[in-house]
């Protein structure tokens, strides 16, 4: 599967908005299939409780695809401030 330019333009905003989501997101990046996707259930249906933005949903849920998820560790840990 393939990072659309659209995809790439938000997983580089919402990184850069909040520190703290970006950490969360790569430490979830780094985990196993399995487990990545076990926390992001978990944490996705957090936000929706706390009625997070579409956006970042999007974002989130686009990384239980583990060739997307390879992808964007290396983009955001490439991407330099």
């Amino acid at each position: 599967m393939k990072l659309k330019p659209d995809e790439v333009t938000c997983i580089t905003k919402i990184s850069h908005e909040d520190p703290l989501i970006k950490q969360r997101i790569l430490e979830l990046l780094q985990l196993s299939s399995f487990e990545r996707r076990f926390e992001l259930n978990i944490w996705m249906e957090q936000l929706r409780q706390r009625k997070a933005s579409d956006n970042l949903l999007y974002v989130l849920g686009i990384l239980f695809d583990d060739i997307i998820a390879k992808k964007v560790l290396t983009l955001i840990n490439n991407h330099h401030d």
